[in-house]
This record gives C-alpha cells, sequence and structure tokens, in this order.
C-alpha cells in the first residue's frame, strides 16, 4: 500500500514441472509436464474513491506451455495475457452494487488445446476462452 487507499499486488510463477511416474506412457520419463507454463506474471492495482467506490484493474500474462499431440511430435500452446476491471459502490453499509469486465482488451486464447485429426489435417478444437465478458449485481449485508 504506497499511498493510502491504493492497493498494489504482483507475483511471478516459475515452474519447472516434469513426469517422475511411469504410470503414464504418453511421455518418456523426465519430460516437461503439459500445460502447465514455465512464467506466469499477475498484477494488480486497486483504489478505494471517497470511501465508497473501490475500483481495480489486474492483468495477468502466461508463457507458453507445452501439450501432447498423440501419434507426433508436442506442440506450443501460444503465450497470452489479459486485463479485468471491476468497481464495486458501496451504498450503505449493507449493500452495494458491483460490476467487472473480464478479458477487457477481448484476448483470444486457450488455456487447454486439444488436437483432432480430420482426414489428412489435424484441427484444433481446444477449449478457447469465453473472450470478453461482462458482470454485475448486488451485495446485500446482515
Amino acid at each position: 500500500m504506497p499511498i493510502t487507499n491504493l492497493t498494489l499486488t504482483a507475483s511471478y510463477t516459475y515452474l519447472e514441472a516434469e513426469k517422475t511416474s511411469a504410470a503414464d506412457i504418453s511421455q518418456p520419463q523426465g519430460a516437461r509436464l503439459p500445460r502447465r507454463p514455465r512464467n506466469e506474471v499477475y498484477v494488480s492495482g486497486s483504489y478505494l474513491w471517497c470511501k465508497k467506490l473501490r475500483t481495480t484493474v489486474a492483468a495477468k500474462w502466461v508463457n507458453a506451455r507445452e501439450e501432447i499431440n498423440f501419434g507426433a511430435p508436442n506442440f506450443d500452446i501460444e503465450d497470452y495475457n489479459f486485463v479485468n476491471f471491476a468497481a464495486e459502490y458501496e451504498i450503505n453499509s449493507h449493500f452495494s452494487i458491483f460490476g467487472r469486465i473480464d478479458n477487457l482488451t477481448n484476448e483470444h486464447y486457450s488455456e487447454v488445446h486439444q488436437l483432432v485429426f480430420v482426414g489428412s489435417r489435424t484441427v484444433d478444437s481446444g477449449f478457447p476462452n469465453l473472450g470478453q465478458a461482462l458482470y454485475g449485481g448486488m451485495k446485500l449485508r446482515f
């Protein structure tokens, strides 16, 4: 909290995950585990305006991950990043309204990919993110 009412958060994760079990035959022992990013960065800033309105901006960057391609060499899933924005206004100590926008920049990415073979070509039928999403609501506390 560098100044009153401002909260800054940052985190960095470095992950060196490798296969240690012989149970899964799709990868050799010691191979990097699929779908685990090596680097991940998260930052956020939140400010409370006039003791009533809190706004928060958060961003996340995820490094490329390796995906299993059964019967062929593994492939990399691209890096991705996104920005979220949220706001909450406290009307009184028992009632507040809030809203948020996830993926503010409408980044297109998939956390998990799945390759499907259609005839002689490979089609990526992964699990894409939902795109930009807007949420809102009310909180009642008693």
